[in-house]
């Protein structure tokens, strides 16, 4: 289950927005454990495999990890 504060800075960014994700910024224990650092981008990402016309109704994440742009995972949440 997500933090209902991370919940609504996500949905606040728009399209092509990124913030880090990190040990200094979020307390989840993995985060924390190994030190993970990542960059999340708010898509659709033009050229992106999974690019689609941008739905305000789906917030369509992309979790990078920071240094390591071949690993990258890809979230659509919905609005409901």
């Amino acid at each position: 289950m997500l933090d209902d504060c991370l919940v609504k800075k996500l949905w606040a960014l728009n399209r092509g927005d990124k913030f880090e994700l990190n040990s200094h910024s979020f307390s989840f224990g993995p985060v924390q454990k190994y030190r993970l650092e990542y960059v999340i981008t708010r898509g659709p990402i033009p050229g992106h495999w999974l690019y689609k016309e941008f739905d305000p109704e789906e917030l369509t994440l992309f979790f990078t990890a920071k240094d390591f742009v071949g690993i990258c995972h890809g979230w659509t949440l919905f609005d409901e």
